[in-house]
């Protein structure tokens, strides 16, 4: 794998203490990251969160990376397993929350329904929506990261496979059998998804 030497230059700059270098770099991979982070924890508030908890560990680890990869697949890990840890401590706090209260506090943030459409096409985009995200909450983890960089973040077979340190074959048969199981969840607990 080759990397833009250019990109290599910053990489090494930021890697000894570079601020300017850094902040490059992030800019680089901002987009792509903050993609990633938002659709695991859902809303931007949190996204930006684990975005920045990211970048920390990257500002870190960057003397640690060792040009065998891509750069970019390299830092997605660290963002995903950032979201991985925002995600166990909300589901603690929430733990923590609902002992407390009575468990009334469950508010969600409905997504906004575009211009062009009907309110009932809103509606029904929106509630297949969330039937969609609650069958992807029940998929293993192994399952959701291949689908959610797969076919949310349209990264190829070869960047999730750098991405997971998994080989692009395993990669293939796991997007396969994650798709195999949301379908046969939704079919499960929403027999008219499919209708």
């Amino acid at each position: 794998m080759t990397i833009d030497l250019n990109r290599e230059q910053l990489i090494r700059k930021a890697a000894k203490g570079s601020a300017e270098a850094f902040e490059a770099l992030i800019l680089s991979c901002h987009s792509k990251a903050y993609a990633v982070a938002f659709r695991y924890m859902k809303n931007e508030a949190d996204a930006s969160d684990v975005l920045q908890e990211a970048y920390i560990k990257l500002y870190t680890k960057l003397k640690t990376f060792s040009f065998k990869s891509s750069f970019d697949t390299w830092f997605i890990r660290i963002v995903i397993n950032c979201c991985y840890d925002a995600l166990r401590q909300q589901k603690t706090d929430r733990s923590k929350r609902d002992q407390s209260e009575d468990g009334n506090d469950r508010s969600e943030m409905l997504p906004g329904s575009r211009s062009d459409e009907s309110p009932e096409e809103a509606i029904l985009k929106d509630e297949r929506r969330a039937v969609l995200e609650q069958a992807m909450s029940l998929l293993s983890s192994e399952h959701r990261d291949v689908l959610i960089l797969r076919e949310y973040q349209q990264y190829s077979y070869e960047e999730i496979a750098g991405i997971l340190e998994l080989s692009e074959g395993t990669v293939k048969s796991r997007i396969n059998r994650a798709k195999l199981r949301l379908r046969e969840i939704l079919k499960e607990q929403n027999p008219e998804f499919f209708v």
